[in-house]
């Protein structure tokens, strides 16, 4: 492998590495009784029952992952 095909790994997967200290993520469970809208993180645990009231909405922003443990 050339010198410059070495350092070009090395950039990437110090760009990879990066990307996953900055990713942000919360757990959730229980009522919810505002208006919500989940924006701004990678992933939503859900590691409990959730309620959502009547004529409230969970708006949950593209791209986010929302997992049920």
């Amino acid at each position: 492998m050339s010198k410059k095909m070495s350092y070009l790994l090395v950039i990437i997967l110090m760009l990879l590495l990066t990307a996953s200290l900055f990713a942000t993520n919360f757990e959730i469970s229980g009522h919810i009784n505002t208006n919500t809208t989940w924006t701004g993180v990678d992933t939503v645990k859900v590691t409990n029952n959730i309620f959502v009231d009547n004529s409230i909405t969970l708006t949950i922003d593209p791209g986010i992952f929302v997992e049920f443990q």
